[in-house]
């Protein structure tokens, strides 16, 4: 029963949920984050509490499942930036903290004298 609910779901909106995956994602590689949301679906079917509609619950479970890989590809990238010996620059200026420390024990010292 379940699996004949989503695969009715999933003839109805797998083109609306690819194309707002391209759109969040900014890929149109998306295919697999399809599938994924309808896997999600039927994992969590007992959780839908049909208080929306089921298009409404597939493209919260497609906004998750966007977030996911976005985050996964900043990983992603961010191990890639590191292991290429990429860094992040170096800052020139000292902080505004550290200049009125400097300037504040500068005053402090010629006062004494």
């Amino acid at each position: 029963m379940i699996s004949n609910k989503i695969s009715e779901w999933f003839y109805l909106y797998n083109k609306d949920i690819y194309h707002f995956l391209v759109y969040y994602i900014g890929s149109s590689d998306v295919e697999d984050l399809v599938q994924e949301v309808f896997i999600r679906a039927i994992k969590g079917y007992d959780t839908f509490q049909q208080k929306s509609s089921p298009k409404t619950w597939l493209f919260s479970i497609a906004r998750h499942v966007g977030m996911d890989e976005m985050r996964k590809r900043k990983r992603v990238r961010m191990i890639q930036n590191f292991g290429s010996g990429k860094s992040k620059p170096k800052r020139k200026h000292r902080s505004s903290f550290s200049k009125k420390m400097k300037i504040t024990g500068y005053c402090t010292r010629r006062s004494n004298h």
